[in-house]
């Protein structure tokens, strides 16, 4: 039986404490937007912050603060490459449609397809208003949620 032993220098070491500290700081600093979606401050902050670890959410974030035609097509570019990473925890239950809605990096007006694990997600936050798609809407309950549309496939009593 044959054992493997891991070496931890201080090298090593330093680089684990360096990664958990920067997940622990985006998480902290997505929680911010997800607290207050409507301060854009925190955006603008989050997106510096993100563009400094190489995270294209961040120019993502920042180029859709601008308003001319070359940062409309970048943006379109950014999403179409890195849409579910941008969608981060809603990307398995955001259906793709042409009416979706993207407002200062943040997806905004689109569908869902409900779970009751979405519930309690803060990143429902930034969203404004949600076409739910799923068949079962009997669950369908959260702080997050304010304008909610249902689809003509997805018909069952709900409340929100």
């Amino acid at each position: 039986m044959s054992k493997i032993f891991a070496i931890v220098t201080p090298t090593s070491l330093a680089l684990r404490e360096a990664v958990v500290r920067t997940a622990a700081d985006r998480a902290a600093r997505y929680r911010r937007v997800f607290e207050a979606p409507n301060d854009l401050e925190h955006r603008r902050v989050l997106a510096d912050w993100l563009i400094e670890q190489g995270d294209p959410h961040g120019e993502f974030i920042a180029v859709q603060f601008e308003h001319s035609r070359k940062a409309r097509l970048r943006a379109g570019k950014l999403l179409h490459r890195h849409r579910a990473h941008f969608l981060g925890p809603l990307s398995a239950w955001v259906e793709p449609r042409d009416d979706e809605r993207w407002e200062h990096g943040f997806l905004t007006h689109g569908a869902l397809r409900w779970s009751a694990t979405l519930a309690h997600e803060p990143a429902l936050a930034t969203l404004r208003s949600v076409r739910l798609v799923a068949t079962d809407l009997s669950a369908v309950e959260s702080r997050w949620l304010h304008d909610v549309v249902v689809t003509p496939t997805a018909r069952a009593s709900f409340h929100t």
